[in-house]
């Protein structure tokens, strides 16, 4: 499938040497950066927050010192129209945002897919079974259990930290979907 839905996860970090002031630091530009992704984005989309820390950063020379604080606000975009994936990222990243950790691709809708892959599964399984049941020497009597399973996850795509500043280009590629089923035959003599 082609996707038509995108998430794109990010944060910003900052360090100070009190936790307030690492805090304060973060808030305003979390605040900049959030400003700048709603102004790109619609009413559609969905913009919140994932995670928020603030963590003590020790000294290198092994003697457990705190020599600051990081403080981190991690935020997850969830865009309906995936033409607005590098618009958001260079929005995100201008205002404040260092840190982009994932982009994911999905459709919306991929039940059809799904239906459509699981009935081919269950053919494909049932033909292999007659298959076999033939090279044994007999047939196939009832089916005795059926189960499927679903895959089909979003296409992830990791960005690194430091984005430039130019129109960030993005590729969503193709969503596959897959079934697999586990088909169980009574297998009858001839």
């Amino acid at each position: 499938m082609t996707p038509d839905r995108a998430r794109l996860r990010f944060a910003v970090e900052t360090e100070a040497d009190s936790a307030a002031w690492a805090t304060r630091l973060n808030a305003d530009l979390t605040a900049a950066a959030l400003s700048a992704v709603r102004a790109v984005t619609s009413d559609d989309d969905d913009v919140s927050t994932t995670g928020f820390s603030v963590n003590p950063i020790y000294s290198r020379d092994g003697d457990r010192r705190v020599t600051g604080y990081q403080t981190t606000n991690a935020l997850v975009v969830t865009l309906t129209d995936i033409e607005l994936v590098g618009a958001v990222i260079d929005a995100a990243v201008g205002a404040g945002a260092n840190r982009v950790d994932g982009l994911e691709f999905y459709a919306a809708d991929s039940r059809s897919a799904f239906l459509d892959a699981l009935g081919r599964a269950v053919e494909r399984a049932r033909a292999e079974a007659e298959v076999m049941a033939t090279a044994a020497g007999g047939t196939l009597g009832r089916v005795v259990s059926l189960q499927s399973t679903r895959s089909g996850q979003p296409v992830s795509r990791v960005m690194a930290e430091g984005m430039a500043m130019a129109a960030t280009p993005i590729e969503p590629g193709d969503q596959g979907i897959n079934a697999s089923v586990r088909l169980e035959i009574q297998l009858l003599a001839r």
